[in-house]
């Protein structure tokens, strides 16, 4: 699927966009530690640290939902071949009796013609 805006995949958008991201919460922790440390603000370290908090919290979401999609999708996957797999037998037993019964008909043809011929 491609962005009609930019011609780009919308895989590498993201992509792109999680890059900008982790550049400016790189640049706003650089700059809140210069300030702290120049003495130009007083807040508390973890104030100083929470771009790169909300960054690791955030990156954390992501694998946990990661978890839970890929869980999802190797659940579907199973049943969709279990659904394949259970088709396939019943085809295959479709086959099976089709066959018998064609043959028992031709069995029953030939004797009929057996019988034709000794009478």
């Amino acid at each position: 699927m491609k962005n009609r805006l930019t011609n780009q995949p919308a895989k590498d958008i993201k992509e792109e966009n999680m890059k900008e991201f982790k550049l400016f919460a790189t640049l706003i922790q650089v700059a809140f530690i210069v300030m702290k440390l120049c003495g130009a603000i007083h807040w508390s370290w973890l104030l100083i640290f929470s771009p790169i908090l909300l960054y690791l919290v955030w990156m954390a979401f992501r694998f946990v939902f990661s978890v839970f999609y890929v869980k999802h999708e190797i659940k579907k996957s199973r049943e969709s071949l279990r659904n394949r797999m259970d088709n396939l037998k019943r085809l295959q037993q479709e086959q099976q009796e089709a066959m018998n019964k064609r043959k028992k008909e031709l069995e029953e043809k030939r004797n009929e013609q057996s019988n034709s011929y000794l009478n």
